[in-house]
């Protein structure tokens, strides 16, 4: 089966049975002006420092899409690009928790 690998924010780790899953949500490298809710960082803001994600073209630019959500198995996931700063993190619940509640 042929798939792209694409960046993705965890923002929990899920027990099922005896396996491990992880609830995610999108981040892209490109943004829509018209998408609702798009949430853009900068790895060198809103990022731990010496952090593996580059961006578009190496900008170090991306886009979060908190309100595309989905799971994925644990052994799924190849690699962890960084860690976001506690406040882009609750920038994302934030609209998590308004588009849940």
């Amino acid at each position: 089966m042929d798939y792209k690998v694409r960046p993705a924010l965890v923002i929990s780790p899920l027990k099922f049975g005896s396996g491990h899953d992880y609830f995610l949500c999108c981040v892209s490298l490109t943004a829509e002006p018209s998408e609702q809710n798009l949430i853009e960082f900068d790895k060198a803001i809103d990022m731990e420092p010496d952090v593996a994600y580059r961006g578009k073209e190496g900008s170090g630019i991306g886009y979060i899409r908190p309100t595309t959500l989905f799971t994925i198995d644990g052994n799924q996931v190849n690699k962890s690009l960084g860690k976001l700063l506690d406040h882009k993190i609750e920038e994302v619940m934030a609209v998590i928790r308004a588009v849940v509640a």
